[in-house]
């Protein structure tokens, strides 16, 4: 049976109530192509949930009340799953089964890892989702439970289910954990700071809004979301309404324990001048249309305290694909987010062998060139754009070359490996060009490039990309907390690791694992052994990797019968391998014109000592920018 009013429905783009919920979510997900919705359920859950591996799933969900409100926040680095209920009311709450359902569902092979459910700390919800917690332990799933009190708004309304809730305090929890789930960290671990944020009363929501009633005067109402009391309900004459005595309100509380976006930014404007009065800094804040509600105008306010664990700033700030979270605001640009997080070495299995021990490098090294690093006095960050920038470029020119080495069953109307990996190099380069990057930190912007290659997901060719990026990612982001600047010895560490981790385990003995290898030996032999500057090394790698490929192809475009053996029939290791020949060749064409550029705007003399210096006599077999 519908809730709503005839006449507000008639406002409404809807004929039936009942199916707002079926309509809204199957919309959702031909939008966004990472979720899937399963109608018997009611429930969102990420694409590729069943791929994770000892990752904690992170439940939520609840009643919809006017928009699907949870799946916003489904995605890698926040929800796994959101539960919404079975009659497709949007009055409605998940039961038992359906939960259960959904965790059977979410960890499939991987129970030991375990779920957090995270919901509103409501009667309704708790019972159901207690129950859930019962079955799936007894079928060997562990499970926790975090209550959020939230319920801002439960006052203006008899109905406690259908009633506007705050979602701001939840959603916080929501990011915490999904950022520590990511990052490997255990349930308990998990569970236990979510709890210690909760227990100490470390976050607090309040809901402002405009309250109207006949034959009295318009007033602006605002409520404590933790507790509900006479005493905590504040009400304004409109009349006399100031946001800075608001805002004294709000302060006052946080320190003893239809509104418009315009509205709110100015109500945040103040917000921030106040509390910068009492010493305190507020950083980062994040603002948007987090959820909607037909009954009441008007907007959430939540305020985490961070000070209260030392990761929580980190975890915030941590990259997520939830298509509702918004942007990190900053006040000051240049201030970073200090992660005071201890090293962390990769995860490996017992029975293989691991890549090259940046400890063992370490001794073998000097200090000099222990410390040597790209960024001497200009940005790391602008270095790597421009080298990626320009390995897109390569790969764009090169497409049809690398095209002639794919496999002869490859239909010619079909993507070959060419074309696919240049409609990725166009993706980043849009992304460089519209600047999506420019206040990204290094490692998200390496994690944000995997992304693109995981938009296909049915091409092995861009999984073994996307493994690749998303490795290199994790070793940067890790080494990242601990160091200011990171030197040569942490990007060789990070390399070797992808390559041990993304390429051999599905390219063993190919041409491919055979590419990176000569790579690596030529980039050490010149760097370390023959002391050449860092440039001219990643220039003699480059030129290894494509001296391996550049006789695979004849100048009439065929592939030799000698090289066509069943390894390379079945896959695209050929065209591959010489992909990786164009992206590195590329990568050093960048690196090096940044630092020429450099060289000229800090007038470097060529005799400089400095070994970062550019060669200028770069020994390639074909010098044109064109060439493969």
């Amino acid at each position: 049976m519908s809730a709503y009013d005839p006449l507000e429905t008639n406002r409404r783009l809807w004929n039936d109530p009942d199916n707002i919920l079926n309509d809204s979510l199957a919309a959702t997900v031909m939008m966004h192509h990472d979720l899937v919705y399963h109608d018997d359920w009611k429930a969102v859950v990420r694409r590729d949930c069943d791929k994770l591996k000892k990752t904690v799933r992170i439940i939520g969900g609840g009643a919809v009340i006017d928009g699907p409100m949870y799946t916003g926040f489904i995605g890698r680095g926040m929800l796994t799953a959101a539960v919404l209920g079975l009659d497709g009311s949007t009055t409605s709450i998940p039961t038992t089964d359906t939960i259960v359902k959904v965790v059977e569902h979410c960890v499939k092979n991987d129970k030991e890892a375990g779920v957090l459910f995270l919901i509103h700390d409501c009667a309704e919800y708790f019972l159901n989702f207690l129950q859930a917690k019962k079955k799936a332990e007894e079928i060997g799933i562990p499970v926790q439970i975090i209550l959020v009190r939230d319920e801002i708004n439960s006052k203006l309304s008899p109905k406690v289910i259908s009633s506007p809730r705050s979602p701001s305090g939840l959603l916080l929890l929501y990011k915490v954990a999904g950022a520590m789930s990511e990052k490997g960290k255990s349930l308990d671990e998990i569970y236990k700071t979510c709890y210690e944020v909760v227990k100490k009363g470390s976050t607090f929501s309040i809901g402002v809004y405009i309250v109207e009633a006949v034959n009295e005067p318009v007033q602006i109402e605002m409520a404590r979301g933790d507790r509900m009391t006479d005493h905590d309900m504040k009400r304004f004459p409109h009349c006399d309404f100031s946001t800075k005595k608001i805002v004294e309100n709000i302060i006052n509380e946080s320190i003893h324990v239809k509104f418009t976006e315009l509205e709110s930014n100015v109500f945040i404007k103040e917000l921030t001048h106040q509390l910068s009065q009492y010493k305190h800094k507020v950083e980062p804040i994040f603002t948007g249309a987090f959820h909607t509600s037909l009954q009441s105008n008007g907007f959430h306010l939540s305020i985490l305290n961070l000070s209260s664990h030392k990761d929580l700033e980190y975890y915030l700030n941590a990259p997520t694909l939830a298509y509702y979270w918004p942007k990190t605001t900053k006040f000051k640009d240049d201030v970073k987010t200090k992660r005071k997080q201890s090293k962390s070495s990769l995860k490996t299995d017992s029975s293989s062998t691991n890549p090259r021990s940046s400890s063992s490098d370490d001794d073998e090294i000097s200090e000099k060139k222990r410390s040597e690093s790209p960024n001497d006095s200009f940005t790391e960050k602008n270095i790597f754009l421009k080298a990626v920038e320009y390995a897109c470029e390569s790969v764009i020119a090169c497409a049809k070359k690398i095209d002639m080495l794919n496999k002869p069953s490859t239909p010619e109307d079909s993507k070959r490996c060419g074309t696919r990996l240049a409609t990725a190099a166009e993706s980043i380069k849009t992304l460089i060009g519209e600047k999506e990057f420019l206040e990204m930190s290094l490692p998200d912007m390496l994690f944000r490039i995997s992304l693109v290659f995981k938009q296909d997901e049915q091409d092995p060719q861009a999984q073994l990309y996307m493994n690749f990026f998303t490795l290199i990612y994790e070793v940067i982001d890790d080494r990242s907390n601990s160091q200011e600047h990171l030197g040569v010895i942490d990007w060789m560490f990070a390399f070797d690791t992808a390559v041990f981790y993304a390429v051999k385990k599905v390219a063993e003995n190919t041409i491919l694992e055979d590419v990176f290898r000569v790579a690596r030996e030529a980039f050490d032999n010149a760097y370390f052994g023959s002391d050449l500057n860092l440039i001219d090394a990643i220039g003699e790698a480059a030129l290894s990797a494509q001296k391996r490929t550049s006789h695979f192809v004849s100048n009439s475009g065929k592939i030799p019968k000698k090289y066509m053996k069943d390894k390379y029939e079945s896959s695209d290791e050929i065209a591959g391998a010489h992909a990786v020949g164009v992206w590195m060749r590329g990568v050093y064409e960048g690196m090096k014109l940044s630092y020429r550029f450099h060289e000229r705007s800090s007038n470097k003399r060529p005799g400089s000592n400095n070994r970062a210096q550019v060669s200028k006599s770069a020994k390639y077999p074909h010098d044109d920018s064109s060439s493969s």
